[in-house]
């Protein structure tokens, strides 16, 4: 991997961890949509993610079937942390552009 992609990967993961350490043990649904994916990952997405066994792990507390949701803060981290990288090269990107044009 070239240097200055290492050091724009590392500098999300700092900034990801600090973001991560300042919020409570647990989040709602809703908080995790919000407060870590800024929204872009809606409450039905992690829904769905449940269903399909996807998605950082979760607690149900109370009902087995209607009790509420809840991440560990850590395990949202440790999630994060076992996603592979995504990254484009300008010729893929540029590839890309001529072809949906």
């Amino acid at each position: 991997m070239p240097k200055k992609i290492r050091n724009e990967a590392a500098q999300v993961d700092t900034a990801t961890k600090r973001a991560l350490e300042s919020l409570p043990p647990f989040l709602t649904p809703h908080r995790l949509s919000v407060a870590v994916f800024g929204g872009a990952i809606s409450e039905k997405t992690l829904s769905r993610w449940r269903l399909e066994g996807k998605g950082p792990v979760y607690l149900r507390r109370g009902h087995p079937t209607r009790g509420r949701i809840l991440y560990a803060t850590s395990a949202v981290a440790e999630w994060l942390g076992s996603l592979p990288a995504a990254t484009t090269t300008t010729s893929e990107r540029l590839r890309v552009e001529r072809t949906a044009a």
